[in-house]
């Protein structure tokens, strides 16, 4: 019997480890570095102050409140397709979220794939 409880105990605290690391890697994250443009596959790419590349998949756009105007939304708005932020020095946050996979013809395959997505995104001067 005393040996059924420390299994149990072991299993527990394994479980309780592997969930907190799990729950870790879907929590924001945060990133200083350059925008360097889109890559051919259209991910976003950042390059940090070690050199290492970022590819991200997409910007989080909120959904439009009914009482914000269009014009200050556009104001706030960084668009990454505009060749004026390439170079330029970006505070970012990101975090991973599911989307479906795509065959070679565009059509869902039924299975998820793990992306990056950039949640907030500012301009350091």
């Amino acid at each position: 019997m005393k040996t059924l409880y420390s299994v149990a105990l072991v299993l527990l605290i394994s479980t309780s480890y592997c969930a907190k690391k799990i729950n870790k890697t879907d929590s924001e994250n945060k990133l200083i570095a350059i925008f360097k443009g889109t890559t051919d596959d259209y991910l976003y790419k950042f390059i940090d102050d070690k050199n290492i590349e970022h590819l991200f998949y997409d910007v989080y756009e909120p959904e439009i409140a009914d009482d914000e105007s269009e014009e200050n939304i556009k104001k706030n708005t960084i668009d990454l397709t505009n060749d004026k932020y390439i170079d330029k020095k970006f505070e970012l946050t990101w975090s991973f979220k599911d989307i479906d996979e795509l065959d070679e013809e565009g059509e869902e395959t039924g299975k998820k794939v793990k992306v990056k997505t950039i949640l907030t995104l500012k301009v350091i001067k």
